[in-house]
């Protein structure tokens, strides 16, 4: 076979193993119930001015997704209009929202454990989000973090709630400044 050729298919099959891939699941009832819980999440951050973005697998692996029943959704928002303290307590009316049941924010250990919870949640979120370091997308502040559980009619799904503020992220306009939000359902 001429490189050339062996090189195209060789591509060709990776795309058709990454696309027959990205929607493996291990169990469809429980995949279902995942979907179904991001959506509603989704639908209350819509609700409350927090765009969400597209539903997609959740991919622990680089090249594809690995079988698992968890999605995921991240959303860039921009806006001028919006700020740190506006963000925040959208992010924090969405959290009492959807019955959250512990929080932290990245860099601060103390917060973190299984029941743990930021004593102020949109003063923490406020302050974590407002510490920028420089441009592009390594200057995204640290990650405030909500998690909870939903109960279906066939199991619980766990899910989780990020958002970040970054500045002018790789690509974008000169000073533009936006939120990274994020929604997942994990084991």
């Amino acid at each position: 076979m001429k490189p050339k050729l062996s090189f195209v298919l060789s591509g060709i099959l990776l795309s058709i193993v990454l696309a027959g891939c990205s929607d493996v699941v291990v169990n469809p009832v429980r995949a279902a119930d995942n979907k179904a819980v991001l959506l509603e999440i989704q639908a209350v951050a819509k609700g409350l001015g927090l765009e969400s973005g597209n539903i997609r697998k959740s991919c622990a692996m680089p090249f594809g997704c690995s079988a698992n029943d968890f999605y995921e959704s991240t959303a860039y928002i921009v806006d001028s209009s919006l700020t740190d303290k506006i963000i925040c307590s959208r992010f924090v009316e969405l959290a009492d929202s959807v019955g959250y049941t512990s929080s932290w924010r990245d860099d601060h250990w103390p917060e973190e454990g299984p029941d743990g919870k930021v004593e102020n949640l949109v003063e923490g979120c406020e302050e974590s989000l407002g510490i920028n370091d420089g441009v592009g997308n390594t200057s995204q502040s640290a990650g405030v973090v909500f998690v909870g559980t939903k109960a279906t009619e066939n199991s619980k799904v766990n899910f989780w709630v990020q958002v970040q503020s970054v500045v002018q992220p790789d690509g974008a306009p000169e000073g533009e400044r936006g939120y990274y939000f994020s929604i997942s359902t994990f084991e």
